[in-house]
């Protein structure tokens, strides 16, 4: 997702170059410090900026991904963003 990629980058500093893929891993500090909240499409990029914020270690690395047509549309981009808002104003 262009729009997620551009956010990472921007916003957080983190140059990923794939974002959303999903695949994550995490050591057991970054495991008892990141709680994850969002159940929706942008529990990938709340894990990012939780991870940003406690100034953890961030890596890539590469993995094979094919994605179809139906999870590369604009809108997905949009419904993270909007999903990280709504969960910003709830906490």
């Amino acid at each position: 997702m262009p729009l997620a990629r551009i956010f990472t980058r921007v916003i957080l500093g983190i140059k990923l170059s794939d974002p959303q893929n999903g695949f994550r891993a995490m050591n057991r500090l970054a495991a008892e410090r990141i709680r994850v909240d969002n159940r929706e499409m942008a529990h990938n990029s709340e894990i990012q900026i939780k991870a940003f914020r406690e100034k953890l270690r961030i890596s890539e690395v590469p993995i094979t991904v094919i994605y179809h047509h139906f999870g590369q549309k604009l809108s997905g981009g949009f419904k993270v963003a909007k999903d990280l808002l709504i969960h910003r104003l709830i906490k």
